[in-house]
């Protein structure tokens, strides 16, 4: 079932593919299936529990298997993971709190499940992001 409310603000597009994960390409996520929806129910707190940088790099990591799900490759998976990736980048310190550092290994988890999905197409994503200079 889709969100009904969103305590952040998302452009419709973001807003789509949230949805979207939420209701069809989270189920690519290789988790067992008792845990799967609340893992999934997980993730959504995870994105939805501030603006902070480590919650933005959650929600941009859960959006590009999205589109890659709904849309296949193309640039714009390549934008939100370079953004999820960035946004990591950015949100790393020295002390990293607890929330903080669940939110990096769920991003993380699901940029991985991201590059496992595009090695079926024979293409690395790391390649072209790196070509795509982080200028978002």
């Amino acid at each position: 079932m889709a969100l009904s409310w969103l305590p952040i603000n998302l452009g419709y597009e973001e807003r789509e593919l949230l949805d979207h994960f939420i209701c069809t390409a989270s189920s690519t996520l290789a988790i067992v299936e008792p845990d799967k929806n609340e893992f999934l129910s997980l993730l959504v707190r995870l994105v939805l529990s501030d603006s902070s940088p480590s919650s933005v790099a959650v929600l941009q990591s859960a959006l590009a298997p999205s589109l890659f799900h709904r849309n296949g490759l193309q640039a714009d998976v390549f934008r939100f993971k370079a953004r999820a990736l960035r946004t990591l980048i950015t949100s790393c310190n020295h002390s990293i709190e607890s929330p903080t550092l669940v939110q990096h290994v769920a991003a993380r988890m699901i940029l991985c499940h991201l590059e496992m999905l595009e090695m079926s197409n024979d293409v690395s994503l790391w390649f072209y992001i790196a070509k795509l200079d982080f200028a978002f």
